[in-house]
């Protein structure tokens, strides 16, 4: 298959569509924000759409036949793949964090006409990683753009983004992918079902998430967590502590694990709802179950603002158990 082909992004329907159409009547913005998460395809989309308008000769979209993609034989579309396009532009961080020379150099070449094709796209992935220097930086581009050149800016985590720039820019969301497409990449890729299936539950709908899922301790102690997680009423302090330090020894399975406890309360969540065939978890109901009639919806509602202000504290490098004993505080029943 076309590898700058639309086709081979599964689950992105509606952006693609938008883009797309966008680019073929020349309204497409000079800053786009890609927002969703890792892994579902954002990067994709953003070479597909250079490619689409660079190529020579491009052919219909299989979406929509009166729209246009890249046909990845011609002279761009070769470029493109051996990443040797001069009017394409892709970064990710130098390090931990975009230092402010990496995007003064990135940024350089919008003083100059684009060398071969009509426009130029500047793609910067994990874009929260900028700097306030850096951020700065970017942000006065966005604020002067040239008609040429189309920043695209990829990130999970849009709200570490300054206002400012998120203000510049159009806002692309991209869906979290369905469970049973995720298990399906995975099966393809060699993975046998069954583990698929049980990386796709924990993976929040992300590619990366579920590969990175199935080589953490969450994903092979999934039960034994499951089983700690409803029983915490019945935990003395001294166990939900003990507790605590286990799930963090390995620094790398506390986010899977955060994600597994994400969809052990959904499940809880959409019992009290009334919509038990919705369950992720189907085979831990006599868990679940009776866990999920100890909290109203509203209250099981409060728990998800939890899990998240959980993942935030990590990405601010808070100590990962006093983050994990704080969330297993708060599932609970006598903290409601």
């Amino acid at each position: 298959m076309n590898p700058l082909s639309f086709s081979r992004i599964e689950g992105q329907d509606r952006a693609i569509l938008a883009l797309v159409g966008a680019s073929a009547r020349k309204k497409l913005h000079h800053g786009l924000l890609f927002v969703g998460p890792d892994g579902v395809g954002k990067r994709q989309v953003a070479r597909a759409l250079a490619a689409s308008t660079f190529c020579a000769s491009p052919q219909p979209l299989r979406l929509d036949p009166t729209l246009h993609e890249a046909c990845g034989i011609c002279g761009p579309c070769r470029r493109m793949l051996a990443g040797t396009h001069p009017d394409f532009v892709e970064q990710s961080p130098d390090g931990r964090n975009y230092k402010i020379e990496q995007v003064r150099e990135t940024i350089s070449v919008t003083k100059y006409r684009p060398a071969e094709a009509g426009a130029r796209f500047i793609v910067l992935d994990a874009v929260d990683l900028l700097r306030d220097e850096a951020a700065n930086a970017l942000l006065k581009t966005l604020e002067e753009p040239t008609g040429e050149t189309h920043f695209i800016l990829l990130t999970a985590q849009p709200h570490r983004l300054l206002s400012t720039i998120r203000s510049r820019c159009l806002r692309v969301a991209f869906a979290p992918l369905a469970d049973a497409l995720v298990a399906r990449v995975l099966v393809a890729a060699g993975v046998e079902a069954t583990a698929a299936a049980g990386a796709a539950r924990l993976s929040g709908g992300s590619i990366t998430r579920a590969n990175a899922v199935r080589e953490t301790s969450a994903y092979a102690n999934r039960d034994e967590i499951a089983r700690a997680i409803t029983t915490l009423d019945e935990a003395s302090m001294a166990e939900l502590i003990a507790l605590a330090e286990a799930w963090t020894k390995d620094k790398e399975a506390v986010r899977p694990m955060l994600d597994l406890v994400r969809a052990l309360v959904r499940d809880a969540m959409v019992l009290r709802a009334g919509l038990p065939e919705r369950r992720l978890h189907l085979d831990l109901a006599p868990l679940i179950d009776p866990w999920s009639a100890g909290r109203p919806l509203q209250a099981w509602l409060g728990v998800i603002d939890q899990i998240e202000q959980a993942e935030r504290e990590l990405l601010g490098n808070v100590n990962p158990r006093m983050v994990v004993e704080n969330l297993m505080l708060a599932l609970r029943r006598d903290s409601v």
